[in-house]
């Protein structure tokens, strides 16, 4: 690899918060993604791994639905929010990470739809052509977390539903693109390379949240769709959750893992397994 590209490789790692040298550098000459972190939660291990694809960095954690649970947690502080972090202490969580876009930072309040615990509590958007997606949260008999993802012009809520969120765009469906990223949009919010959260299910049936470094939607769309062998997620379903200064993820363990953007105050997040993270 040249000297050059490989530095540049480096500034992007370290540009998504990531403070794991001797990882990184092993990263930069492997083929394989590398697990940074690792801890235990709910009996069952997760790992915070790293994609290398091109020029972009993703960071991100497999979740097994049948062993791990996915809530949207609210902050206590209904006008200022909370960070990352401090949903994380707050829930006891073994993870943190972006639960959606936002229309306000002060105070801070969602772009659309939001449900937690089954109470509504921001109106859904049904014409945007970016938040087109609704992300649902439930139970199921053989799963601690049931997954759903509706487009948002015909989302209904159902009584499976606990936790719901606004997203989008929806970038892959049934394993295929889903959206037309040479749609235009007047506030020229599909343009542009930034930091990006999403969502994606495998066809196996796991779950993955993952955090970008600045990317185009093309760039990710290519990622989640790309088959494992070929550097991607190999998803069945790939919807970003929000993007560039609410893009972020916090990990337990030590002082703490950070990826992404995870000091802006937020009115909710995606917590796993609060409550359930065993530690040392």
């Amino acid at each position: 690899m040249p000297r050059g590209f490989a530095d540049q490789r480096l500034c992007r790692l370290f540009a998504i918060g990531l403070a794991l040298a001797p990882a990184l550098l092993g990263a930069l000459s492997a083929s394989a993604d590398q697990t940074l972190h690792a801890l235990t939660s709910n009996g069952s291990a997760l790992r915070v791994q790293l994609k290398l694809r091109g020029e972009t960095v993703i960071s991100y954690v497999e979740i097994d639905p049948a062993r791990h649970r996915l809530d949207i947690a609210q902050s206590p502080d209904t006008r200022g929010g909370s960070t990352l972090r401090q949903f994380l202490a707050q829930e006891g969580a073994a993870i943190a990470f972006t639960g959606g876009y936002l229309r306000s930072f002060v105070p801070p309040e969602p772009t659309g739809y939001l449900m937690v615990d089954g109470v509504e509590l921001s109106s859904i958007v049904r014409d945007d052509r970016v938040v087109d997606a609704v992300v649902c949260l439930g139970r199921a008999p053989s799963q601690l977390t049931a997954l759903s993802v509706a487009a948002a012009s015909r989302f209904r809520r159902t009584d499976a539903h606990e936790d719901c969120v606004q997203a989008g765009p929806l970038l892959i469906r049934d394993g295929e693109r889903s959206y037309d990223l040479g749609r235009t949009d007047r506030l020229g919010r599909l343009s542009g390379e930034f930091e990006r959260a999403f969502l994606a299910l495998r066809r196996n049936g796991e779950l993955i949240l993952g955090v970008s470094s600045s990317a185009s939607l093309s760039s990710l769309q290519e990622a989640l769709l790309a088959p494992e062998e070929e550097g991607g997620l190999a998803a069945q379903i790939g919807v970003v959750l929000t993007g560039a200064t609410t893009a972020g993820m916090e990990v337990a363990g030590g002082l703490g893992y950070s990826f992404g953007t995870t000091s802006t105050p937020l009115p909710n997040a995606l917590v796993v397994d609060a409550g359930r993270l065993e530690r040392p």
